[in-house]
């Protein structure tokens, strides 16, 4: 066989290669309908830093009684995710706890539940949890403490 043959075929191949790769690249960051998939974060995946914070809302907001913290359930609509996010509004964060989490509503501790555990801050954030079904509602709870005390949200804020 002539050697330009034998460097056709390879180039070739090559190039078949490289368009089906191409082609799965493409199909997963696009849905069947050419709209972009909601795969710019997976559950479990950073909010801050990601294209999540372009279009994020405050999807539910809750205070305790007496007002020492914030409580916001964060949306992208973009990412398809949620988070939760405490702020200290009594100014008493060195020394204290902060606890925070976001789930599924029909799964609370399932596997896909986020949460953080911060000492000696002021505010605190979870990861986020994608949402693989339109109807998943997603909520958040959170407490603070407050010298010997913890302040906790009673009822979870959902979407």
């Amino acid at each position: 066989m002539n050697r330009n043959w034998i460097w056709a075929l390879i180039m070739v191949v090559g190039l078949v290669i490289t368009n089906a790769v191409t082609a799965l690249v493409t199909k997963s960051v696009v849905d069947d309908d050419g709209e972009p998939a909601h795969s710019l974060i997976a559950t479990g995946g950073d909010p801050l830093g990601s294209a999540c914070l372009n279009d994020f809302v405050t999807a539910g907001l809750a205070r305790p009684e007496g007002g020492a913290f914030e409580l916001k359930l964060l949306y992208s609509a973009a990412c398809n995710a949620a988070w939760a996010k405490v702020n200290r509004l009594d100014g008493a964060g060195y020394g204290e706890r902060i606890k925070v989490a976001v789930f599924q509503f029909a799964d609370p501790q399932g596997r896909t539940r986020q949460w953080a555990d911060e000492l000696n801050v002021d505010q605190a954030y979870t990861m986020v949890i994608v949402r693989q079904d339109p109807t998943d509602r997603l909520c958040a709870t959170a407490s603070v403490s407050r010298g010997p005390d913890e302040v906790a949200i009673e009822q979870p804020v959902c979407m």
